[in-house]
């Protein structure tokens, strides 16, 4: 009996060990590409969880982008209600003056003792800012129609030569080189120590340039070497009369 096991082993034959050895480096062959398939999936899991979070956080900026243009859109919407308010809590009062016929614009430049409407109730400095406010935004049209209200309602504020200007900025800005130029001229001739005052002479001079009318320009611009010479429009006044003297 003691030599059953040895008979037993003794019964397996090369061939059987060859093929139990092959049957083992199979048995290893696939562990191995297991083990590669299972380090190639923790790669493309790892990829697409660094994909899954940049995707995240350009979700949350876009958002974050969303929001700060809804707010903007907010904010304006508010600002434009906060106009509307103004322009109707005194609703009777404005009432009262669309039944009077408001003289144009340019008839404001011959101020012949025309005399100026109620400024009971209403805020000057609300009605000067909503204007300019207008001019920051590009609303032409509005600025002048506003800063032309304050001028007819308050017509002897001290901010009545810079209406005046941003009317004529208002309209070089659409291209009123007409107008804006007898704005200018407005200013410098009826407010001579305003601050706008060398700055409209420079402006008109431009607006000369731009239609060929140096001789105008040339004006302006010495107009403004004597009477604002030590301004700093006074310096880029003499350099154009230079370079207009060398055409």
């Amino acid at each position: 009996m003691g030599a059953f096991p040895f008979f037993i082993f003794g019964c397996v034959s090369p061939g059987q060990i060859n093929w139990m050895d092959s049957k083992v480096d199979s048995l290893r062959f696939a562990v191995d590409t297991l083990q590669r398939k299972v380090v190639a999936l923790e790669a493309a899991y790892k990829n697409q969880l660094e994909e899954n979070q940049k995707l995240g956080a350009q979700l949350k900026s876009s958002m974050r982008d969303l929001g700060q243009k809804l707010d903007a859109v907010n904010g304006q919407v508010q600002d434009v209600g906060g106009r509307f308010d103004y322009m109707f809590k005194n609703w009777e009062e404005f009432k009262a003056r669309l039944q009077n016929l408001r003289p144009p614009p340019d008839s404001l430049l011959q101020r012949n003792n025309t005399p100026a409407l109620s400024n009971v109730g209403v805020d000057p400095k609300q009605l000067y800012d909503n204007a300019f406010l207008d001019f920051r935004r590009g609303k032409y049209d509005l600025a002048i129609a506003g800063f032309d209200e304050f001028l007819a309602t308050f017509p002897s504020s001290e901010l009545a030569p810079n209406c005046h200007f941003w009317i004529a900025e208002s309209f070089s800005n659409k291209g009123g080189g007409d107008s804006a130029i007898s704005r200018y001229q407005y200013v410098a001739e009826n407010f001579p120590k305003s601050e706008k005052a060398p700055t409209s002479l420079f402006k008109a001079a431009q607006e000369f340039e731009k239609r060929g009318n140096e001789a105008s320009a040339a004006k302006n611009y010495n107009a403004i070497l004597e009477r604002y010479s030590g301004s700093a429009e006074a310096r880029r006044a003499k350099d154009r009369l230079a370079s207009l003297r060398k055409k």
